[in-house]
């Protein structure tokens, strides 16, 4: 089966530029948000958001939270997508109700959740909540690593335990 790839370009857009779309139905809980704030003050951007050019300009088809969460002058990966009106609001409607049919592995999770290690608590208590939906761990599993920066990052060196499989400082 050939497919065609709908991405035009990726450009980088200052995210207060991005035009929210009036027809988002996701609502986003304040967790949500300072998990997502958490997660880009410990690891960064990583995802691009999704986009369609309108005569107002690019309009957000997915990442809405992403854009509304950092500052406007932040620029943002944005995949420009060739699609229609049309095309976009079924986007809308499907990315994140195609995710949300997805199952759990609580043994998988349990796993990557005990080698994770952040000092954010927004991101511990998103973690934990969903832990706790699956049965496994609590937060205080990943509350110990100090929160990063680039002085932390140049001075600690961290070693895998061989007895629990977490990093710590060496």
């Amino acid at each position: 089966m050939k497919l065609r790839n709908r991405i035009k370009e990726l450009r980088r857009v200052p995210a207060g530029e991005l035009i929210p779309d009036p027809k988002n139905w996701r609502k986003h809980p304040e967790k949500q948000r300072e998990a997502l704030s958490g997660l880009f003050r410990q690891i960064g951007i990583v995802d691009a958001i999704l986009a369609r050019e309108t005569p107002a300009g690019l309009l957000i088809i997915d990442g809405h939270l992403r854009a509304e969460t950092l500052d406007p002058s932040t620029p943002v990966p944005v995949l420009i997508l060739d699609v229609t009106a049309d095309e976009a609001d079924a986007l809308l409607m499907a990315l994140d109700s195609t995710t949300s049919m997805a199952s759990a592995d609580a043994d998988l999770y349990d796993g990557l959740l005990r080698g994770i290690q952040t000092s954010d608590s927004a991101i511990a208590d998103l973690l934990a909540n969903t832990a706790s939906d699956m049965g496994v761990i609590p937060a205080e599993d990943v509350m110990d690593q100090p929160e990063y920066t680039e002085e932390i990052a140049d001075e600690v060196e961290y070693v895998r335990c061989p007895n629990c499989g977490k990093q710590q400082p060496a």
